[in-house]
């Protein structure tokens, strides 16, 4: 089945977290039409939402009454499939999407009638708007539990009737071996003597057979097990082009040589070019002790990052994402952007570009709408001085 990514304005084909496209089909006629979302139940299962959720959403925004019957989800009414698409972006917004780092790895917790969000990405836990009319369905339909205790009773229950069968089936088993043999002893001296000499030699073969069990299997085993973990670390390694391009930069390569790097890992995972700066940006401050003295003390690298094809679009996007990812550096964006501004590898052009039209994270965005609005202000004078000149002239 086709994949998308959750949130559809993320373009990375790299990104994460997936889930089905959605599928519609339209059945019946007059005024008995209805619009049938045929995978419904595995999209929530991606969301991990309740598929009734899902449905009462859209009952509310086309204002069309929903039926559930046998898990088959539907809305009265005719809808393209992308105008589904576009209310189910709108649910992934509102109920999915942490409110701060945006992933979707939240969960529902009900607390005295007010719904919060608890993500296990960024661990920040707070309430979500609750005038959406959804919130009081999903208050009255709280998220199912799954409880494991009558299961485990269930178990602890059946042991002992199972350990009564075992020992049951045990002994007819033994009983029906014995019916089956045929018991003869010969009591001669010489057939005595043979019968001590087998068994003398049967238990030193026995001993001998344990001897190499313990000291040479469990140690070849030992063996194959730690390649295949290094093999297994090994591919995991270069599954992305971040972690391909870190890789890379333990080998302390010269500027040169990574930006020939930076070409092979295009090529190979098939990267854009502004996706290719920004994945070198994440790795080498993934790999860098300080980002900020990372970005005053490496200008001559980052401006040739810059010059390549959309090189200072993928440097902005890549320490927009940084700054979703950490917290701490999210307080210094506007004094990394300063940096960059004053190093000569980005321009006013190019960041306001991308905080208006590029920028995704809406806390980067407010983060550092101070130092956009001293720029367009300095902009601003920049145009007037022109102007006074030319009036001069």
């Amino acid at each position: 089945m086709a994949q998308v990514n959750i949130r559809r304005d993320v373009e990375d084909q790299f990104y994460r977290y997936k889930m089905e496209v959605l599928q519609g089909k339209v059945e019946g006629k007059g005024n008995g039409i209805k619009t049938v979302i045929v995978n419904l139940p595995n999209i929530a299962r991606d969301l991990d939402r309740q598929p009734e959720y899902i449905t009462k959403f859209f009952e509310i925004e086309f204002n069309a009454k929903s039926n559930i019957e046998n898990e088959k989800y539907s809305i009265n009414g005719q809808y393209t499939v992308e105008r589904l698409a576009s209310a189910l972006d709108k649910f992934i917004s509102k109920f999915v999407l942490c409110s701060f780092c945006k992933n979707p790895e939240t969960k529902f917790v009900i607390k005295k009638g007010v719904i919060e969000f608890k993500c296990a990405a960024c661990g920040r836990v707070g309430p979500i708007d609750m005038k959406h009319k959804l919130t009081s369905y999903i208050v009255k339909n709280p998220p199912k539990a799954v409880s494991t205790k009558s299961t485990h009773d269930e178990a602890l229950a059946q042991q002992p009737q199972i350990k009564k069968e075992k020992k049951s089936k045990k002994k007819k088993d033994d009983d029906d071996e014995e019916d089956d043999v045929v018991w003869f002893t010969d009591t001669s001296e010489k057939a005595a003597e043979e019968r001590k000499k087998k068994a003398i030699g049967d238990s030193t073969s026995a001993v001998i057979s344990m001897m190499a069990d313990i000291s040479v299997e469990p140690q070849s085993a030992k063996e194959e097990q730690d390649e295949d973990d290094e093999q297994e670390e090994g591919q995991e390694k270069e599954s992305d082009p971040v972690s391909s391009i870190s890789s890379f930069l333990e080998t302390n390569p010269a500027d040169q040589e990574l930006m020939e790097k930076l070409d092979s890992v295009q090529e190979e995972f098939g990267l854009r070019s502004s996706a290719t700066s920004k994945a070198a940006i994440e790795a080498l401050c993934k790999n860098a002790e300080n980002t900020i003295k990372f970005v005053k003390t490496q200008t001559a690298l980052l401006k040739k990052i810059s010059k390549r094809r959309d090189g200072k679009l993928g440097i902005l996007l890549g320490f927009e994402e940084l700054c979703v990812k950490d917290e701490t550096l999210l307080k210094s964006i506007q004094g990394i952007l300063k940096n960059l501004f004053d190093a000569g590898i980005l321009t006013e052009e190019n960041i306001l570009k991308w905080y208006h039209q590029k920028a995704k994270s809406k806390v980067v965005i407010k983060a550092c709408k101070d130092f956009i609005a001293w720029l367009e202000t300095a902009e601003e004078e920049e145009e007037d001085e022109e102007e006074d000149e030319e009036d001069d002239s």
